[in-house]
């Protein structure tokens, strides 16, 4: 058991088994993301992939191109991400380059409220990663803007999931948590600019989602 999910070892990889696939701070969002997925399995449009003897069913690309920028946006809101998680998401793009229907991927962005943070952290690509504008299936930013630096200087102080930046941990568990909580206000603050909706959210979103998990451990 790990914090927050169960997860095993296989071979030299962990896998975790989570309850939900990605997760938002506001239900609406979560609801909205579900029925993306549910629409996907009853019209049949998920890819089929063979991996030696086994076969497994995957969301359709334009999906998992925004599924997996939520995973990178999540924890990105939380506690920061490294270039662990920033690359899954460009060299997912860079493979299916001319591939992917831009409509679809604009809708799903709007819907769920993360188009700008997408284009921030596309931009931050193009500028300081030198990665091609083309690789991008969705409307670029049209200036640059400056909360691009801001991006790039956290990915680059974060670490993988943000270890490098996370709070210290304390002997006492509500030292830590004080800790955790200073941490969390300050970089909502921080990150409200960017995404309002979403930032908004992060204080109330840490504070439930731990009691919720102290209530479970004591069951």
């Amino acid at each position: 058991m790990r914090y927050g999910h169960t997860a095993f070892t296989y071979g030299r990889t962990i896998v975790e088994n989570h309850a939900r696939a990605v997760f938002f701070d506001h239900k609406r969002h979560n609801r909205h993301f579900d029925a993306l997925v549910q629409e996907a399995i009853s019209s049949g449009s998920l890819i089929t992939q063979h991996h030696g003897d086994y076969t497994i069913k995957t969301l359709p690309h334009e999906l998992n191109v925004v599924y997996i920028f939520i995973h990178l946006f999540f924890h990105w809101l939380h506690w920061g991400v490294g270039f662990r998680q920033y690359s899954d998401w460009l060299l997912m793009m860079m493979r299916l380059k001319d591939q992917l229907d831009e409509e679809k991927i604009l809708s799903m962005a709007k819907d769920l409220d993360i188009l700008y943070p997408m284009q921030l952290f596309a931009q931050a690509a193009i500028r300081y990663l030198r990665v091609s504008p083309e690789i991008f299936p969705f409307p670029l930013l049209s200036e640059d803007d400056p909360h691009t630096e801001q991006i790039i200087r956290d990915v680059m102080h974060s670490g993988n999931f943000g270890f490098a930046q996370r709070p210290i941990k304390a002997q006492n568990k509500w030292v830590t948590n004080w800790r955790k909580f200073r941490f969390k206000t300050r970089r909502s603050r921080r990150l409200y600019a960017i995404t309002p909706t979403h930032a908004s959210r992060i204080i109330w979103g840490s504070v439930f989602g731990h009691l919720m998990l102290m209530i479970r451990r004591r069951r």
